[in-house]
């Protein structure tokens, strides 16, 4: 895992994955086997793009770390893509959504749980919240097959 030097890093991090989620549910989107679907993925898409909003005002001292309580994730131990096929139908794209989301919390989860400063804790926290937040809703659009 990564070792931070300083806040900025983590900003830097925290940026890039959520780019790289964006990018992942255009991926999903462009691969959708209805235009509901479609809509549905951008819009998850979307999500991430105000995620990474939301870094940039923490990173500009505009927002404040919040600690609130999110329910329980049920959360698989290997978000791995089996998927072969050109398209996805509604339950498979929800299940890859589910694991993305997923394994970014656990990454942010396990970031903050071995921080040594509490300013780096404070932002893994916050950022992780942010994706049970996003698994959360997932959950509620379907439920999960194999969470």
């Amino acid at each position: 895992m990564q070792h931070f030097e300083n806040i900025d890093e983590i900003f830097d991090f925290a940026t890039a994955l959520e780019d790289d989620a964006y990018r992942f549910f255009k991926y999903l989107s462009n691969r959708a086997g209805s235009v509901a679907l479609q809509n549905l993925m951008d819009q998850f898409a979307e999500q991430e793009l105000e995620h990474k909003k939301k870094i940039a005002s923490l990173r500009a001292g505009k927002e404040l770390i919040a600690s609130q309580k999110v329910d329980k994730l049920k959360i698989p131990e290997h978000p791995a893509l089996s998927q072969q096929n050109d398209f996805f139908d509604y339950d498979e794209m929800m299940n890859i959504a589910r694991k993305k989301e997923s394994a970014s919390f656990r990454i942010y989860d396990y970031l903050a749980k071995t921080a040594e400063k509490e300013d780096f804790k404070k932002v893994f926290s916050f950022l992780a919240q942010q994706e049970a937040e996003h698994k959360n809703w997932l959950d509620q659009q379907s439920p999960a097959s194999d969470n």
